[in-house]
Order: C-alpha cells, then structure tokens, then sequence
C-alpha cells in the first residue's frame, strides 16, 4: 500500500512536472490592438512591426484595428499616453518572462503591464496633429563621370537605418540646383546625397552621421564620405579619384 501510494505521488510530481515544462515552453498568447490613422498615407506602415511579432515564438490569438480617433483608441491612448501613431498595443500573457525580454528588443513602452509600440517615424504626432519623420532625399550626380559610384547605392543602406524618403530628387553638378546646393553647404566631392533635417527622428542614422557626413546648422544631413562608395570627382581638382 505505502509502495503504491509513493508510486501515486511520484506519478503526480512527474505530471506536474511535465505540465510546468509544457507551459513554459508553451508561445505566450497576446491579443493585439493597431492604432491607425488611414488619412496619413506618409506614416509608418505598422504591419511591418505586428508581423515581425508575430514571425517570433509569440501567438496573437486576436487582432484588431482600429481609427485613432475612435472611442476605443482614445481610451488606450489616454490610459497608456500614447503621444504618436500609428502604434500597436499588447496585452493578454505579457507576465510571462520571455515576453519582457522581446518587448524589450523592440522598443516597446510598457504601462500597468500593458505593452506598447508608438515612435516609429514617419508618425502624426497626437499633440502637434503635424505628421513627423517624412525624409526628403536630393542626389546630386556627375553625369560627365563614367566611372563614379552609382549613387542609388544609398537607396539600399538607408533602409537599414530605419529611412525610407518619401520625397526624391535628382540634380546634376552643373545644373542650377546641384550648382546652389554645392555653393551652399561647400559640397567638394560628387555624387552624392543630402537629407532633410527630419532625419534628427532616426537614431540610428543620428549615431553614425558624423563619422559619413556633416550635420549643417540649418539640419541638413550631407553625405561627404563618397570615397567609401567608389568612384568619385573632386570638385576641388576636377578629377576623379578611384577607390
């Protein structure tokens, strides 16, 4: 009788056991709330965010989406002081350990326990209502050069740092624009590229600049290391220097 009372408990232990190694290796399951504004055609597509959480050990059983100006919206707004959208909420399992770790790496604030991503520009700032963080790029060529880098080269680094321009324009040396700009921020080698001052609402571009470019004192970001894209011409000189 004893044996088999032992053999009772220690079945129980295991099965306790077993379900505690289940539910911990278990996904945490997270409902999910878009704040969205779909007037702002410039914002940040948020979808790239819900589905990058959802490629990684988390189940999203529920998903909704919702106007940042209805009543649902402005009750998480007010309760979590979100001051930008568009912007994700996560509740359901968020004590789970895993999950603090994860919104951790993505830069999710948190509020009585309540999880929340809102900073990723191009946004509309809440208290302002002005929509933030749209890149403009200008590209300034050398059409006379042959063998100069090919300045949409940038287009594939710049997404890296979290910068996608919503506006894009080109000019060549020895037009009147490419001419203006030169003048003005005394540009000495092409191509190269320039970036509005909204770019300062990217940190990651913020941190490395210095060691590629100047930031002008009217917030204008020049890209001045063209020697580490390849070919160039000194304006200077008016030759081209290979790298």
């Amino acid at each position: 009788m004893g044996q088999l009372y032992f053999m009772s408990g220690a079945n129980a232990g295991l099965s306790k056991r077993i379900d505690e190694i289940k539910e911990s290796s278990r996904p945490p399951e997270l409902q999910l709330v878009k704040i969205v504004d779909s007037s702002c055609t410039e914002c940040f597509d948020i979808n790239q965010i819900s589905s990058a959480v959802q490629s990684l050990n988390v189940k999203i059983t529920k998903t909704d989406a919702v106007e940042y100006s209805s009543d649902m919206a402005k009750q998480l707004i007010s309760q979590l002081g979100i001051k930008k959208i568009p912007a994700l909420v996560f509740s359901g399992e968020t004590n789970k350990p895993e999950i603090a770790s994860l919104m951790s790496q993505i830069g999710a604030g948190v509020k009585d326990g309540t999880y929340y991503i809102e900073s990723i520009p191009p946004y509309r700032n809440l208290e302002s209502g002005s929509v933030e963080g749209v890149v403009t790029k200008v590209t300034i060529t050398d059409a006379s050069c042959q063998t100069c880098y090919d300045p949409s080269l940038h287009d594939q680094i710049l997404p890296g740092f979290g910068i996608s321009p919503t506006n894009e324009y080109t000019y060549d040396r020895v037009s009147a624009e490419g001419k203006q700009l030169i003048e003005k921020y005394n540009i000495t080698k092409v191509p190269t590229i320039l970036l509005s001052p909204e770019s300062r609402l990217y940190p990651r571009i913020v941190q490395v600049w210095n060691s590629v470019g100047t930031i002008e004192a009217d917030g204008w970001y020049v890209f001045r290391d063209t020697g580490q894209m390849g070919n160039y011409t000194d304006l200077t000189t008016g030759t081209v220097v290979s790298e």
